[in-house]
């Protein structure tokens, strides 16, 4: 019997003619070198890598100051995965670049410094977060507006989307001209970007480069539902999604976070 994706009400990946491929957010094994973090992939089916670069990540499996000022450094680097059968799906720097005050300043740079890697490695996808600043330019603390009353949150609100929106448009101007194709950004609580509504306001400001890094386990918490996020993300083309992450239980790194599956 033929199967129709006309008589499924969602896309189904078996119909993908270009079907997402099984990656490795190697951030989730922090423990091992970055030699035996390949060889751990190679071990559990791995085909994809995506390496954590700065921001909230300490980078434990690339130097990206080194990466940058060194061809000999990226070439041993991009040796090293590729002698694996192994490519690089993403570069991650997870980060609050609109952060207020000290605590956030590195993030800024560091998502900046992860376009240019991306175009000196060849990369072509980018997953960060969108973010969050304080309530006005003289706070210190972050403000998560979830709601518009009292009325005086709209203004809160306003500040936070220009500051978010200016600092985006610079690093998707950077990110085209690296080469880039697309920015996903996570839909994390405590963030600018945690939605469709919220996604879609970013992108018609910045452009379609912005896309949204899905992880289905956040809305289970905020009490969302990622079967309709994601249906609504196929008519929007707003997208770059990942899986849930985990281990197999049979892998002695169960428990931590680190396998996804995306549009990469």
């Amino acid at each position: 019997m033929s199967i129709d994706p006309k008589d499924f009400d969602m896309p189904v990946a078996a119909f993908n003619p270009n079907p997402m491929k099984l990656g490795l957010f190697t951030d989730g094994l922090p423990d091992l070198s970055f030699e035996q973090v390949l060889d751990e992939a190679v071990s559990m089916g791995i085909e994809v890598l995506e390496l954590g670069t700065g921001g909230y990540s300490c980078a434990p499996h690339l130097d990206m100051d080194k990466l940058l000022k060194s061809a000999e450094a990226r070439r041993e680097f991009l040796h090293a995965i590729e002698s694996r059968g192994l490519e690089i799906a993403a570069l991650n720097c997870s980060a609050n670049a609109v952060g207020p005050g000290e605590r956030w300043a590195s993030h800024g740079p560091d998502v900046m410094n992860t376009m240019r890697l991306a175009e000196l490695l060849g990369v072509k996808h980018v997953v960060s977060q969108s973010g969050l600043p304080a309530g006005s330019p003289t706070d210190t603390a972050l403000n998560w507006v979830i709601h518009t009353y009292p009325p005086e949150m709209e203004d809160v609100l306003k500040y936070q989307w220009d500051v978010t929106i200016d600092f985006w448009s610079k690093a998707a101007d950077l990110a085209k001209a690296s080469g880039v194709e697309t920015i996903a950004l996570e839909n994390h609580p405590m963030n600018m970007v945690f939605s469709v509504g919220t996604l879609m306001h970013l992108r018609n400001a910045v452009g379609p480069i912005i896309g949204l890094n899905l992880d289905p386990s956040h809305l289970f918490f905020m009490g969302g539902d990622p079967m309709m996020i994601a249906r609504k993300l196929c008519e929007e083309k707003g997208y770059l999604s990942r899986a849930r992450q985990g281990y197999p239980p049979e892998s002695p790194h169960q428990g931590h976070r680190g396998i996804r599956a995306g549009r990469v």
